[in-house]
C-alpha cells in the first residue's frame, strides 16, 4: 500500500521525501545518515579493543516475521544477499568492512536475524549467537533495542559486561545512553524535521536533495578487552 501511495505521488508530481529506506526512489529527495560508515566507526572501536570473535544481531532483513517458525535465525550468505531493507544491510557491511580492515575473515562474524521486534527479541537472538559460537566477546547490535534486551539476557545468566561481554548499539535511542550503552547517536528528530522542511519548501529546481546527517560514536561503559 504504501508503495503505491509513493509511485501515485510521483505521478502526480507530488513532492516525496524518504527518511532512510528504500533507497533510489525515482525523483524523491532523501533524507539519512551514512549507516555503513557510522557502523564501520563503531566496528573499528570494538575491534581495536581486540575482539575477533564477534556477534552481529540486527534487526529483521525482510517482511517476514516468522522463518522456519523461529523468532530468530543466524543469516546465510544467501539470505544477506535476498536483503531489500537497507538500513540494516549496510551496518552490517560496516561491521565486515572493519574486520577487513583489521586483516579478520568477515565470513567469520556471526549474524543473527531477529525476526520479530519484541522487548526480549534481542535476547533470543543473543542466546542463539552464543549457542552458535561459544567463542564469542562482543555482542554488536543494529538497534539500541536489541542491545538493552541483549544486556538484560546477558545479566539473567550471570554474563557481566563489559567484564565478561562487550555490548553495542546503534540510534542513541534516551534508554540507551541512560544505561550507559556505547553506541552511535543519530539525530532522529533531526531527520524529521528535514524531510518536513524539503516537503513544504522542496527545491525550485525540481531535482532531488540527498541530505546525509552526521551521526556520533558514543563510548559508553558497555565496552571493553575481552575477558
Amino acid at each position: 500500500g504504501q508503495r503505491r501511495l509513493r509511485v501515485g505521488q510521483i505521478a502526480r508530481h507530488v513532492p516525496v521525501v524518504v527518511i532512510d529506506q528504500p533507497k533510489n526512489v525515482p525523483d524523491a529527495s532523501q533524507v539519512g545518515i551514512d549507516d555503513r560508515l557510522a557502523m564501520r566507526k563503531l566496528a573499528d572501536y570494538v575491534v581495536g579493543l581486540g575482539h575477533h570473535e564477534i556477534a552481529l544481531l540486527t534487526m529483521r532483513l525482510g517482511t517476514e516475521r516468522r522463518v522456519g517458525g523461529q523468532t530468530a535465525g543466524v543469516v546465510t550468505p544467501d539470505r544477506l544477499r535476498q536483503s531489500h531493507f537497507h538500513v540494516q544491510s549496510e551496518r552490517i557491511a560496516g561491521v565486515r568492512d572493519a574486520m577487513v580492515a583489521a586483516g579478520l575473515d568477515p565470513d567469520t562474524l556471526t549474524i543473527v536475524e531477529s525476526y520479530q521486534h519484541l522487548p526480549a527479541s534481542g535476547g533470543a537472538a543473543a542466546e542463539l549467537a552464543l549457542q552458535t559460537n561459544p567463542r564469542i566477546t562482543a555482542l554488536m547490535c543494529t538497534a539500541d533495542v536489541l542491545a538493552l534486551s541483549a544486556m538484560d539476557y546477558l545479566r539473567a545468566h550471570g554474563i557481566y559486561v563489559p567484564g565478561q561481554m562487550t555490548v553495542t548499539g546503534f540510534d542513541g535511542i534516551p534508554d540507551a545512553l541512560g544505561r550507559g550503552l556505547t553506541t552511535v547517536s543519530q539525530p532522529s528528530l533531526e531527520k524529521g524535521k528535514r524531510a518536513g522542511r524539503l516537503l513544504h519548501h522542496p527545491p525550485r529546481d525540481g531535482l532531488p536533495v540527498i541530505d546525509v546527517l552526521d551521526t556520533e560514536l558514543v563510548r559508553g561503559r558497555t565496552a571493553g578487552p575481552p575477558a
